[in-house]
């Protein structure tokens, strides 16, 4: 993937997971930056796993699952770079 595609890739799925975020949540998805810790959003075990299935369905990819833990995701960043690195 070019440099650019990726950014525009990235900026893209940015947009995706904060209006998940931002629905699940009740917040402005247009204040979410992707620096955000999940945990500071109120992102919670359930709602972790929530969010990565919809990713996961939304662009058709799977994560191994010894990464599906909030450890491995501490920032929104976290998972658009994960996803960024499935999709390549």
């Amino acid at each position: 993937m070019a440099v650019l595609e990726k950014e525009a890739f990235k900026k893209d799925l940015l947009q995706k997971v904060a209006g998940i975020i931002a629905q699940r949540k009740g917040i402005d998805a247009a204040t979410i930056t992707g620096d955000e810790n999940l945990a500071d959003l109120g992102i919670n075990s359930i709602d972790f796993v929530q969010i990565v299935v919809e990713l996961e369905d939304m662009l058709d990819c799977e994560f191994d699952d010894d990464m599906l833990s909030p450890a491995f995701f501490k920032t929104i960043n976290d998972f658009i770079n994960a996803f960024g690195d499935l999709q390549q």
